[in-house]
């Protein structure tokens, strides 16, 4: 920038200073709830896509479980059978 468009810009700003520092408190209270805002919603789809894996991490193994059941063996011995023939 320009020594002299930041002269005028300093110059505007002590011109009126409680104006110009209410709208940049304002901007800067925007800024953080912004933040915040979008902060919480990755949170939020973070938390949703751990409980996702979670639950197919849980059926993961209990399909694991019923491979090692020689019952359940059986079972899709019995249930395949016809369709190998």
């Amino acid at each position: 920038m320009d020594a002299v468009v930041l002269k005028e810009q300093w110059d505007a700003f002590w011109s009126a200073p409680f104006p110009s520092a209410f709208f940049l408190v304002l901007g800067a209270i925007g800024a953080w709830w912004l933040r915040t805002a979008l902060s919480k919603g990755e949170i939020n789809e973070l938390t949703a896509r751990i409980k996702t894996l979670k639950d197919h991490h849980k059926l993961a193994l209990d399909i694991a479980k019923q491979l090692n059941d020689p019952k359940a063996q059986e079972i899709r011995e019995l249930l395949l059978a016809p369709l190998t023939v």
